[in-house]
Parts: structure tokens; sequence; C-alpha cells
């Protein structure tokens, strides 16, 4: 999947904080439209986060990621291939996660893929 990025006024991600932003498809027009703007209106950084809408393979991977944040929601919980795959990531490259609680999850289900980790709403 190809990745997207923003950043406040569209400026180059250059000396800004960058976060790798995960969710599932169908939060797609949310994140885009209301999750970026909150993050970026608290801290002035650069975020990438996959097109789900775009197929293409991807070889550009942004330098230097300092923070994964992942939107739970049910349909990304229940997709547990790929969020172990982002926490594999995470863990291999030493890179923090937080996950963002969107909507009411059932707790052991989410146990299961984060186990008793902290989370924002």
């Amino acid at each position: 999947m190809a990745l997207k990025l923003r950043t406040r006024l569209n400026v180059s991600p250059a000396g800004r904080g960058r976060i790798m932003l995960y969710f599932h498809e169908s939060q797609k027009a949310f994140v885009e439209q209301e999750f970026i703007e909150e993050i970026l209106q608290m801290k002035d950084c650069a975020i990438y986060y996959p097109d789900p809408e775009d197929q293409t393979e991807s070889k550009e991977q942004p330098d230097s990621i300092q923070m994964i944040m992942i939107l739970i929601t049910a349909p990304l919980l229940e997709a547990a291939d790929r969020v172990s795959a982002y926490l594999r990531k995470a863990r291999e490259e030493n890179i923090a996660v937080v996950p963002v609680l969107k909507e009411a999850v059932p707790i052991a289900q989410y146990e299961k893929q984060f186990g008793q980790v902290h989370f924002l709403t």
C-alpha cells in the first residue's frame, strides 16, 4: 500500500516528529477528515498512513518513525494478523505504540492483541 503524508499546512516533514498511523480501512474518512487534524492541532508533526485505496506497492518508508498510533476498532481487532504485524514492527524497531480506542471493544479481545497495555480514548 502506498503511504500518505500529512503535516500542518502541508509543509515539509523535515525536522518534525514522525508518527505512523494504522487503522482499519473502514475508518479512512474519519481518519483523514477528523483524527489527523486533531493530532496536528496538538502537535506539529509528520503523520504517515497507508492509503487503503491505493494498492500499489510502496518502497518508500519514512525514516526514524518515533511513534506508531493504532486506531482501535472492532474490525481492526478482528484482523488479528494485521495488528500483530504492526506490533511486531514496533518491537523490532523499538518504536513506542499508542493504541487509541475509537469505539467500545471487548477488553478481552483488546488484551489478546496488546496485553495489559494502557490506551487513549
